[in-house]
């Protein structure tokens, strides 16, 4: 489990109003985060920014008006999560997250998360795939 992985997907949104105040495309989390707090994530804020967990304000950039590849590197050991992300292979952002107590497992969520919607969206996961890199 503890290594670098690769995941990567092609995402299509489709909404008819403003993004949500916080629409998440992808989370990494420990049984050590559920029970402590949140989780690794990079989703979408009500500014059409892209956003993670490191500050509600921090944003890395606009969200492409078609569809996108979305790729997430993953470098994890016992005692961090550190994570890489692109946007159509270009770097996004990167978030680190130290772990408070060992775990011996890791979860890949994605999939459509919201906070504070105001209309229906729909997002469309393709060529999802999950490697192990070392």
């Amino acid at each position: 489990m503890w290594g670098k992985w690769e995941w990567s997907a092609t995402i299509d949104i489709d909404r008819n109003c403003i993004p949500a105040d916080r629409n998440t495309l992808f989370q990494v989390f420990t049984y050590s985060d559920y029970l402590k707090g949140l989780p690794n994530w990079l989703g979408i804020n009500r500014f059409n920014q892209f956003r993670t967990t490191k500050n509600r304000r921090d944003t890395a950039g606009p969200v492409p008006d078609g569809p996108f590849k979305l790729t997430a590197i993953i470098n994890s050991t016992m005692k961090q999560v550190d994570i890489d992300y692109f946007v159509n292979d270009k770097f996004l952002i990167s978030t680190h997250k130290k772990i408070e107590k060992s775990y011996n497992q890791m979860y890949f969520k994605f999939g459509l998360y919201r906070v504070n919607s105001n209309c229906d969206i729909t997002q469309t996961y393709t060529n999802v795939k999950l490697n192990r890199v070392n």
